[in-house]
């Protein structure tokens, strides 16, 4: 099955917009280390999600760093752990005149989706599929997780568009996805953030699933959220942050990382 490919963060440069420098000189000291290492991939990303809600503010606050990779990191950590005034920070930030800062196009698309990525969804459905990219991808995932009635709605209207995509584009294979996710099963009690990326990781293939690593790299909010890489030697590794419900795991969000080689 052929995927429509997401670069690794490092070289998604290329797909951010470049706007002409402002920024405040505001960033704690410590985070600030943090977003511009150079293993922001390997380690710093894990350490700033174990940080959870408590790392919000300092985000925020990186977001009118000077450094475009400070900024570029900040907008990746706020959607990564999802907190909710985080994400609206970052959109109301998104909205704001920038004066120099690198802006990312939104992923990953953690859930609750907003009305800010409701508008975002009814640009891609008002384009052609040929013009469809990893953003939309994103946002598909985004939408089977979130399962909401408005949600529903849009998911049916892009897997019908999928069926005019070009077959090797992956859109193809959007009604295989959902197919597989009306099979998730709950992981509640005693079950694992693994256990529940292995039962409901509806984007792998069983073949697939069977070569792939699984690893939860960090918790956070006294275990609430966990981040979990789904790794194959070739071929996508995946970033999920699951969120517990009470006694029950749930998908938060769902990136589709990179290409290992």
């Amino acid at each position: 099955m052929k995927i429509v490919p997401l670069s690794a963060l490092g070289a998604i440069l290329c797909s951010f917009i470049l706007f002409p420098s402002l920024h405040a000189a505001g960033t704690d000291p410590e985070m600030r280390k943090l977003l511009a290492s150079d293993d922001f991939e390997s380690s710093a990303m894990v350490k700033i999600f174990s940080q959870g809600d408590s790392a919000i503010p300092k985000l925020v606050d990186a977001l009118d760093d000077s450094d475009e990779y400070v900024t570029l990191h900040a907008q990746y950590m706020l959607r990564l752990i999802g907190n909710e005034q985080g994400i609206q920070s970052l959109q109301d930030w998104y909205i704001q005149p920038q004066k120099g800062s690198w802006v990312m196009r939104p992923r990953p698309d953690p859930v609750p989706l907003t009305d800010w990525d409701y508008q975002e969804i009814g640009r891609i459905l008002d384009s052609p599929t040929t013009k469809w990219d990893d953003h939309a991808l994103h946002y598909f995932f985004a939408l089977m997780i979130d399962g909401s009635p408005h949600a529903t709605e849009l998911l049916n209207r892009i897997v019908m568009a999928s069926a005019k995509a070009d077959k090797t584009s992956g859109f193809s294979e959007l009604p295989v996805y959902v197919a597989r996710r009306k099979k998730a099963k709950s992981v509640c009690g005693l079950g694992t953030p693994e256990t529940f990326a292995r039962e409901n990781a509806f984007f792998l293939s069983s073949d697939q699933m069977k070569k792939t690593k699984i690893e939860v790299l960090a918790y956070a909010d006294e275990r609430h959220r966990a981040l979990v890489s789904l790794s194959q030697d070739f071929g996508y590794t995946y970033f999920v942050v699951l969120k517990r419900k009470g006694d029950c795991w749930a998908f938060q969000s769902i990136e589709q990382h990179s290409i290992n080689n």
